[in-house]
């Protein structure tokens, strides 16, 4: 086995082999691997083909290849998204190929070859067929047997997942030359969804352990432990090829945004800030004329927890706390501020706050019921790319792409819902404009500017097409023909509305027809044009309020407080907004580049100030504010050092019915991914227990299950339930316990004296030093046996994941799912099993002391 050093230089070399190749193939259709090219040496090249004929997949005559990369390891654990123009998420034919070709140097000998997959399957090696897997079947009733999972062919290697299967090939080589493995697997088909499971090819000599093949002899071996590094640096690998593969269908988009930013700073006639000091130097006018003196600058190390907790959505680890300590004091914050701002967490950061702002809210069962789609990744993916805003109001108005696949297509989706584009209009005014039309849903509103026929006006836009207001849109009228007298309605159910911008130009009216060509993108699409008119440099206020959003994230409170409706109230600093504004569009919309410019401010890095101050109102701190609730939890687990060990977000594990009757969102590795299980009628055999519990945790810190409407702002109160499900439900349970694996069992097992173990716990789990008088208190809980607290020859204990069952919607009222989810329940309320490298009764009173930090109420506070 590598030593730690040693697997991360492989892992290096191993992206650079997989990102040199992820070149797409041509669409031309592949040959039979026969006539292929030779095969470059030293990669695995997986490629996938689509259009095939379903009753003979392996036809190469019929299908394209539509993409291929390059891998050291024949192990695909997740299949690449694809795109189309414009970095579009499309759906994929059904079914299509996947495929895995190298040729390796094996020597003499019989070796055994496993091969795994989710559906019919074909190995062939050296041109000769040598294994195959069945095909999958789909499902179409709940009533079936609990299958028994079978079990690894070795003792230690990573099991079968639920759905998968494999086969087991015996073949003897002379050892004189390399042999070609060709491994082919149907992935989807009629009624099943596009899901390949765990696909790979394995090998091993007889008695000896497992591992994948390699034509560089990569040695990845098939333990769980080894499986789980593999597959989180794969994840990553897909993460940045799907990324380059964006980049390469978004060339001529790019290039037409490229010019509208130019166009837009060319209009733009308002003085940008350029920079951190002209916000401070407005905000100490405004508190010098009012007579406020401002709160004292943070020092080092809360103000990198803040940054850090305001950029990556997390706490700083100790390797972050020593590198920031490591740089020159002159200029360290401003080198942490460029570094966590180019940290991809940013996405994970920025993903939660606009699932509530524009109410994704996907099912996992029966997505297309009353439901959003699952255009999250979308949501990612635009921040990871650091997509100009202007250009993600843009998208999500066009709503392109796959609905359930996670492109912003899944916007679109509005069912249950008598005028769906009505309900999105509501959405984008709110988010980009700052117009709550909620009231004009049903009438003209009572209390703002806004009329039903301008909301409806606006949702045939988004319909590309006139819309007809149904009965079930409107007030009803009573008996005697009345309506209530506070309410008035401006058109009547059965009128025909038209497609047309309602509202006049927010901003400057002399910009020319020229001006709004040079900036349309399509001028015959209705909803282009409700995009340019949302997102316009002069006629729009949506960089202020872009801009708006943004400050009130950093500090608690926007210029304008009410984020999402400007009918009443205007900014404190209405020129500092308007010059942040104008810095945005100068920089091209570019909200990094923007928060930059506040990040660095010395008005940002103050101390932070309670809600009701005159200093909060006037923007001069931060608010005192608590964690979001993905805050919360993310940094939980982040400072003990466990992953979150939740079940794969679907009911149907097995992938065997279609995306529109269940949705696979995936294992969770940030809390945003979370999701409502959709378990309203509480069946023990449709529990995830583990998710469950995250979603406990989650829920009574704001999180909400479902998110039927937008909103911008939490409910932020606190309650007796937060403190109860944190110190007792399984989630805070799981946090305290030191089991193998956790960080904070490392520290407790390799410091070297109670003071070092006092530091350690503090810098990991509030990102600071303790005080002398914190010392002394941990010091007397933490003495009393530390110096025989390691077990002499104990074990690293590997971690079970309970997760791993046969129960899915195929079988789930079956009684034998039921007593299993019981079980599986109860196994999540236990936890962790603990170390047996600590000695008991040592180990508890670490874990009181880790209880005691975790649920300090500065952990739940931005400091």
């Amino acid at each position: 086995m590598l030593t730690r050093t040693g697997r991360l230089i492989v892992v290096v070399c191993s992206l650079l082999l997989w990102c040199d190749a992820a070149i797409p193939a041509s669409a031309e259709s592949a040959s039979d691997a026969d006539s292929s090219p030779p095969l470059p040496e030293g990669v695995v090249v997986c490629d996938i083909r689509e259009g095939i004929v379903t009753d003979d997949p392996w036809n190469r005559g019929a299908g394209r290849i539509t993409m291929q990369w390059n891998q050291p390891v024949a192990a695909v654990p997740r299949v690449p998204k694809k795109y189309d123009t414009g970095a579009v998420i499309v759906d994929r034919t059904t079914p299509f190929v996947l495929r895995l070709r190298c040729r390796a140097m094996l020597p003499a000998g019989t070796w055994q070859v496993l091969a795994r997959a989710r559906s019919q399957s074909r190995l062939r090696i050296d041109g000769e067929v040598a294994s195959t897997l069945a095909a999958m079947q789909k499902n179409a009733s709940g009533h079936e047997r609990v299958p028994e999972l079978a079990d690894p062919v070795h003792e230690f290697m990573h099991p079968v997942p639920p759905g998968d299967q494999e086969v087991l090939t015996s073949v003897t080589f002379n050892g004189d030359e390399p042999h070609t493995f060709e491994f082919e697997t149907v992935v989807g088909g009629s009624g099943v969804r596009l899901e390949a499971g765990e696909t790979l090819l394995a090998i091993a000599r007889e008695g000896e352990e497992f591992q994948l093949l390699s034509p560089v002899q990569e040695t990845v071996f098939c333990d769980e432990a080894s499986w789980r590094r593999y597959a989180a640096e794969y994840q990553a690998f897909v993460r940045d090829f799907e990324q380059q593969e964006r980049q390469r269908q978004d060339a001529a988009t790019a290039e037409y945004w490229d010019h509208r930013h130019r166009v837009a700073a060319e209009l733009t006639t308002i003085a940008p800030i350029e920079s951190p000091r002209q916000i401070d130097d407005v905000i100490s006018a405004k508190l010098s004329a009012e007579g406020l003196q401002p709160t004292a600058v943070i020092d080092d190390l809360t103000f990198l927890k803040r940054l850090a907790l305001s950029t990556a959505g997390v706490i700083p680890s100790p390797e972050e706390i020593a590198w920031f300590r490591s740089l020159p004091e002159a200029n360290r914050r401003e080198q942490a501020v460029d570094r966590f701002l180019n940290d991809d967490r940013w996405a994970d950061h920025w993903v939660a706050y606009w699932q509530d702002v524009l109410a994704e809210n996907p099912g996992i069962l029966k997505p297309e019921l009353n439901n959003t789609g699952p255009f999250r990744w979308w949501i990612y993916e635009s921040f990871l790319d650091n997509k100009a805003t202007d250009r993600f109001a843009t998208e999500l108005t066009q709503m392109k792409g796959s609905q359930l696949g996670g492109a912003a297509g899944g916007f679109a989706m509005a069912t249950q819902n008598d005028v769906p584009m009505a309900a999105r209009a509501l959405v984008l005014s709110t988010a980009f404009n700052a117009r709550d039309m909620k009231c004009a849903r049903c009438h003209d509103s009572p209390v703002r500017e806004f009329r039903q026929q301008e909301l409806f006006q606006l949702a045939a836009l988004l319909n590309r097409e006139p819309l007809q207001i149904p009965d079930t849109s409107s007030v009803p009228v009573g008996p005697n023909g009345e309506r209530p007298s506070a309410i008035t309605v401006s058109i009547e159910p059965g009128a025909t509305i038209e497609p047309t911008w309602p509202f006049a130009d927010d901003g400057d009216t002399s910009a020319a027809a020229a001006d709004w060509e040079a900036l349309i993108q399509n001028a015959e699409d209705p909803r282009d044009q409700f995009a340019l008119h949302l997102t316009h440099p002069m006629q729009s206020p949506f960089a202020q309020v872009i801009v708006n959003r943004l400050w009130g994230r950093l500090f608690g409170r926007g210029l304008v407080a009410n984020t999402d409706d400007w009918s009443f109230d205007g900014p404190v600093h209405p020129e500092l907004l308007d010059s942040l504004a104008a810095a945005h569009i100068h920089c091209g919309y570019d909200l990094k580049a923007t928060a930059r410019l506040i990040l660095l401010s010395e008005t940002w890095q103050r101390a932070a100030v309670p809600a009701e101050s005159p200093l909060a109102e006037w923007s001069a701190a931060p608010v005192k504010q608590r964690l979001s609730a993905e805050q919360l939890v993310d940094s939980l687990y982040a400072a003990v050092g466990k992953d979150f060990g939740a079940e794969m977000l679907t009911l149907d594990p097995e992938g065997r019915r279609p995306a529109s009757t269940f949705l696979n969102l995936g294992v969770p590795e940030r809390a945003w991914q979370f999701c409502g299980l959709s378990n309203e009628r509480d069946r023990p055999a449709l529990a995830l227990p583990v998710a469950q519990g995250l979603i406990d945790l989650l829920s009574v810190f704001g999180w909400r299950e479902s998110r039927p409407h937008a909103i911008s702002e939490r409910e932020h109160s606190a309650t007796v339930l937060q403190t109860l499900t944190l110190q007792n439900g399984n989630a805070g349970h799981r946090l305290i316990q030191l089991s193998d694996g956790a960080a904070t069992t490392e520290i407790c097992v390799t410091a070297d004296s109670v003071d070092s173990l006092i530091d350690h716990l503090f810098l990991q789990l509030l990102s600071r030093e303790p005080s002398s008088d914190e010392r002394f208190t941990f010091r007397a809980a933490l003495s009393d046996g530390f110096e025989s607290r390691v077990v002499p020859g104990a074990k690293v204990r590997t971690q079970p994941r309970i997760y791993r069952n046969a129960v899915s919607w195929s079988n789930h009222l079956n009684a034998e799912a039921t007593r299993i989810k019981l079980q599986l329940e109860e196994d999540a309320r236990n936890g962790d099993p603990p170390t047996e490298r600590l000695t008991e009764t040592w180990r508890q009173q670490a874990e009181d002391v880790i209880w005691v930090l975790l649920n300090s109420p500065e952990f739940a506070f931005v400091p």
